[in-house]
């Protein structure tokens, strides 16, 4: 028995069954992919894993350039209290259109 160390590693992992009883006296070997042991149950599931996963990546991407930014800007010599905490509000400020913009699919 394969022990999987999460559901995830289950994707992409089909059974298949052999079609022994049905295909009695046949020279091929026949096989049947039971779709619904996947484990969200569809043919879908490799293709919902790799949209979350580009999902993650692009999000990760963003927020390595936004802590570049932010530093870049932390670099540029001494910074107020004040100057920093105007930074930190136009950080946000960015990081809500950016999220509004992807909601609506801009």
């Amino acid at each position: 028995m394969q022990v999987l160390g999460s559901i995830l590693e289950a994707v992409g992992h089909t059974p298949l069954v052999r079609l022994s009883r049905i295909t009695a006296g046949l020279r091929p070997t026949i096989l049947a992919k039971v779709e619904t042991l996947n484990p969200g149950g569809s043919v879908k599931d490799r293709i919902g894993l790799r949209m979350i996963e580009e999902r993650e990546e692009r999000r990760k991407a963003k927020l390595d350039a936004l802590r570049a930014e932010i530093q870049k800007g932390l670099d540029s010599g001494p910074a107020e209290e004040t100057d920093i905490a105007d930074m930190i509000k136009a950080v946000k400020a960015r990081g809500r259109q950016q999220l509004a913009a992807e909601k609506h699919g801009k």
